[in-house]
């Protein structure tokens, strides 16, 4: 039996060290699966990365061409299953969430013999996608299922369920708190992963900028206003020096970050930006330091507000400009957001 472990930044890397030296896998039998270009230290284990590979759903732009979109996905899809098929083993999956098609792919693969769920940080402590149940979606759905069925074998549903903990193959969830995957069964504790480390102990204040534009919560116009209205936030209080960070998503896209870097440039006469290395856990730094964190939300809040780091959120000021952004705000737990300082910004 193989054990596949689904990592794709320094956060579920953390968490799945943790889970490992709790259970009692054989380390020769562990595969590391990485995404979004992730690179984990091996140490001689097996890796299988899945970065290339996509598998999105179907969305009303690709009706112009449909058999084209299809076709794309069947052979996404084998790319895939052939990965899979190189192991020759049955395997037990752990990953994040059951949402994003080529995850759920996996785990409906013939020699998937189960999974877990494994926390990745904000969206472990939400109930997930809340899908309509309108007439309307319905029959998108019917539609969708009929689609998927035929030319993708059912592997996939037409709307997944981000912890799909009712599926046959689901075995168990693995988190640091009892606040994680609320309404799910069968989830067990381990231990925090975060460490001090004294070469992070120099950190004061930390930008954490976040994904809002790569996961359609936000245009990138507003998510750049917003970071101006911050910048002059800092220069009104006299803060001279920030540490910054992109979300691994921004930097696969690159878009958001282009513009990012030259609202900073604009700025650069007023604030020293110094960019954290991808490799250095923002975890690791409120674990190690005093630091300020500021953001508008990201899971870094919710653990740095658990280690007893101050937190100063943006987040009001992008909705006012787009009221929907609350919900993305309100997937923080409340008795996070209860000790969250927040900024108005003008």
């Amino acid at each position: 039996m193989k054990y596949l472990i689904l990592v794709h930044g320094n956060l579920i890397l953390g968490m799945a060290r943790q889970l490992l030296a709790q259970v009692d896998w054989p380390e020769r039998e562990i595969v590391w699966v990485t995404d979004r270009q992730f690179k984990v230290p091996l140490h001689g284990q097996e890796e299988m990365d899945i970065s290339a590979i996509e598998l999105p759903p179907f969305r009303g732009k690709d009706a112009v061409n449909i058999p084209g979109f299809l076709r794309s996905n069947q052979h996404n899809l084998a790319q895939l299953d052939q990965l899979l098929g190189k192991l020759d083993h049955d395997f037990i999956l752990v990953l994040p969430h059951t949402q994003n098609f080529k995850y759920h792919a996996m785990l409906t693969h013939p020699a998937c013999r189960g999974f877990y769920l494994l926390e990745e940080g904000k969206l472990s402590y939400t109930r997930g996608i809340e899908w309509p149940t309108h007439l309307s979606h319905r029959l998108k759905a019917s539609v969708l299922s009929w689609l998927y069925q035929k030319y993708l074998g059912g592997r996939v549903p037409a709307f997944p369920l981000t912890f799909d903990s009712h599926h046959p193959k689901y075995r168990g969830a693995f988190a640091t708190s009892e606040l994680a995957f609320p309404g799910i069964g069968q989830v067990q504790r381990i231990p925090t992963p975060f460490q001090a480390d004294p070469a992070l102990r120099h950190f004061e204040r930390v930008l954490v900028f976040g994904p809002y534009v790569e996961y359609d919560e936000l245009p990138l116009v507003t998510q750049v206003l917003g970071i101006r209205a911050l910048f002059r936030y800092l220069v009104e209080q006299g803060i001279g020096q920030i540490h910054f960070k992109f979300h691994p998503a921004q930097l696969a896209r690159g878009e958001s970050p282009l513009l990012i870097r030259k609202a900073m440039e604009d700025f650069a006469e007023q604030i020293q930006f110094e960019e954290i290395p991808p490799e250095i856990s923002l975890e690791n730094i409120a674990a190690s330091s005093k630091a300020d964190f500021y953001l508008a939300t990201s899971s870094t809040a919710i653990y740095a507000v658990a280690m007893g780091r101050p937190v100063y959120s943006y987040a009001p000021y992008y909705i006012r400009l787009q009221p929907d952004f609350q919900q993305v705000l309100d997937d923080l737990p409340a008795v996070i957001r209860e000790k969250m300082h927040w900024l108005e910004l003008s």
